[in-house]
């Protein structure tokens, strides 16, 4: 199974840029420390049994909804050593977790139905241009560690039951899948003959 360090060099090549490494093994101390410190910060903020507000919308909105909410509501227990803030411009990753001086990547995903066994794909990105970008502007380490947090909720509702944390490596196997997209621009501007009525 392809690894996520191989397919973030792939990705860079693909997209005819000169590969850089895009992830480090995450230092078990300092992933350590994040923990404790987001545990903590669950903790103080009484975060589990929470009901997130306007919690309704597509898969993928709700992850982006779910990363709202988490901000909001543990944001008072940030510290100088610990903090999650939103990495500017669109794409992966989410977040910036900052620990310990360090600043890493964190993306968010939410379920209502975590199950170990389940293969449905829980996509993380195609693109490698933001991670470059974070990187060049210094924003995050050269190269960061990368984490996957999922915010585990009510079936039907929007109360908080869990948070899981997934420190991953370049080893971590990935799933690939390459895909071709159009749009209404490309396919009204292409060289190709098309039809419509009325």
């Amino acid at each position: 199974m392809p690894r996520f360090d191989d397919y973030l060099e792939e990705l860079q090549e693909y997209s005819g840029l000169q590969a850089r490494s895009l992830i480090s093994s995450w230092d078990a101390n300092i992933a350590a420390a994040a923990q404790a410190a987001i545990s903590q910060a669950i903790q103080s903020q009484g975060y589990i049994g929470w009901q997130m507000p306007d919690f309704t919308g597509s898969n993928q909105s709700l992850g982006n909804k779910a990363a709202a909410a988490f901000l909001t509501k543990i944001a008072p227990a940030f510290t100088n050593a610990f903090r999650i803030e939103i990495a500017p411009g669109k794409g992966y990753p989410d977040t910036v977790l900052t620990i310990q001086g360090q600043r890493h990547f964190l993306e968010f995903k939410a379920t209502s139905d975590w199950n170990p066994n389940d293969g449905n794909r829980r996509v993380l990105t195609s693109s490698p241009l933001k991670m470059r970008r974070l990187i060049e502007d210094g924003i995050v380490e050269n190269p960061p560690a990368h984490a996957v947090a999922t915010v585990l909720y009510q079936n039907g509702g929007a109360i908080v039951e869990g948070f899981r944390l997934d420190f991953l490596d370049p080893a971590s196997p990935m799933n690939i899948r390459l895909e071709a997209s159009t749009s209404h621009k490309l396919l009204a501007g292409g060289n190709h003959s098309s039809w419509q009525t009325p």
